[in-house]
């Protein structure tokens, strides 16, 4: 089912089903909000929602308003990074021949190019554009004096915190892609499991020749693991080298 996010000039909105325009669902400020259902457009009434409480706003409660609104905008980023850590390490507990078996599911795309591909820091990495958008606007917000603005300031203020909404739904999205592809792997990791295809998809220890001609565990010479093993661990360590600050940039306590 397809959901349009729907604001308005008081700064309310509501998350509503396409087919089913119901205006009088109720706004969702809970710490989930614009996560807890995914929407695919965006509709900007310039009226006010049509509540009492937004008939007259005073300077006082537009300040109030507009930094509440802020505030949750960042705890949405804030979940945001949680659950992309969370895909992140799920998908790291996964075998390296599992991830190999899913190359060719188009569903699984991102979630190999976000944690077994690309190598640049989160911070130029395309992916994270619209948080890093996202977290900048939000800053600038926040150093406004909101009380001092005159009407046409505050209609500013108001649209761009509407943009800000929208553009986290869509970061959103990507999220929920990211867990998608994810829970492909693992899926498949668990019926390869269960079949005779796991032993040949878990790498054995590294072998080698010895003087006689025989081949012999190398392990217990060096220390020396499957080599599948090193690679997990190598693609591992660049994924948490690029994404170095993404956590204390964007969590909130």
């Amino acid at each position: 089912m397809d959901y349009r996010l729907v604001t308005y000039q008081c700064l309310h909105f509501k998350i509503v089903a396409q087919h089913d325009y119901n205006l009088n669902q109720p706004d969702d400020y809970s710490p989930e909000g614009l996560f807890s259902t995914p929407t695919s457009t965006q509709r900007h009434s310039n009226l006010k929602c049509g509540s009492t409480e937004c008939e007259i706003i005073s300077k006082e409660q537009w300040s109030a308003r507009v930094h509440e609104a802020i505030y949750r905008c960042k705890q949405y980023l804030s979940i945001a990074v949680l659950r992309y850590l969370e895909a992140a390490f799920r998908y790291h507990s996964t075998a390296p021949g599992t991830r190999a078996s899913t190359l060719n599911d188009h569903h699984c795309d991102l979630a190999h190019q976000q944690f077994g591909i690309e190598i640049c820091s989160w911070e130029d990495d395309p992916f994270f554009e619209d948080w890093q958008g996202c977290g900048n606007t939000l800053h600038d917000l926040g150093e406004k004096a909101i009380a001092e603005l005159d009407d046409d300031g505050l209609a500013g203020v108001v649209a761009i915190i509407n943009e800000t909404r929208a553009t986290l739904s869509g970061v959103q999205d990507s999220i929920a892609s990211l867990a998608q592809g994810v829970a492909i792997i693992q899926a498949t990791q668990q019926r390869q499991q269960q079949s005779d295809e796991w032993m040949r998809i878990v790498e054995k220890p590294s072998m080698r020749c010895g003087t006689s001609g025989m081949r012999k565990d190398t392990r217990a010479l060096s220390g020396a693991v499957a080599p599948m093993e090193v690679f997990r661990r190598v693609v591992y360590q660049e994924w948490e080298q690029r994404i170095l600050g993404l956590w204390e940039t964007y969590h909130m306590e």
